[in-house]
């Protein structure tokens, strides 16, 4: 049998997987001590290795073994929290609904260059709008970010990365108030259905 006490990182075995081990830093090992050889496992980069014969994705591994869910009834995505798929540190992991994990995701442009912006109005009860180029004749990027399906428009910046930057702070502070929003609706549900035991 393997010890823990080889190592200096904190190694758990692995709920549900007898015999196969997580450590804190992102490595998997078998019952012998020895590392599992890690490999691409989808073409977004999230690493994989072979358990029993089947692949197995090792950020679950680790968040299985290492990883806290608040939510385990709710969160059941494993998110990279920094968006590096192959970092699977215990402290880069989080469990999460599919719509936060998307809302996190790295990659995002979250800003178009446009040349026109649309002016809004009211007239005669109706809602009207009309392009309107800008005075200097330059376009802008526009800051926008789509959360729960719903597109929010952040303004129009003069360089992209301004633009990006207000978007991915935006899509940051939704990211905190939806998460926070789930664990205190997963804790009042919990609560609602305990029934205290009667004598």
């Amino acid at each position: 049998m393997w010890s823990t006490e080889k190592h200096e990182l904190c190694t758990k075995e692995i709920p549900g997987y007898p015999g196969v081990f997580a450590r804190e830093d992102g490595m998997i090992l078998d019952n012998d001590g020895d590392f599992l050889m890690q490999y691409p496992l989808n073409a977004d980069g999230h690493l994989g290795v072979t358990v029993a014969g089947v692949p197995r994705y090792v950020h679950r591994l680790v968040a299985l073994a290492h990883v806290v869910n608040p939510c385990p009834g709710l969160f059941k995505i494993v998110d990279h929290i920094n968006g590096n798929e192959q970092w699977n540190d215990q402290s880069n992991l989080r469990w999460v609904t599919q719509g936060l994990n998307c809302l996190n995701r790295q990659n995002t442009r979250n800003a178009v260059f446009v040349k026109k912006f649309r002016v809004k109005f009211m007239k005669n009860g109706k809602h009207c709008s009309f392009l309107k180029s800008w005075s200097d004749g330059n376009g802008r990027w526009q800051a926008y970010c789509t959360i729960r399906k719903k597109r929010h428009h952040l303004g129009y910046y003069k360089t992209f990365l301004e633009a990006h930057l207000v978007a991915k702070n935006f899509r940051d502070g939704e990211f905190e108030r939806i998460y926070e929003e789930h664990k205190r609706e997963y804790v009042a549900r919990r609560a609602a259905s305990f029934v205290p035991w009667l004598p």
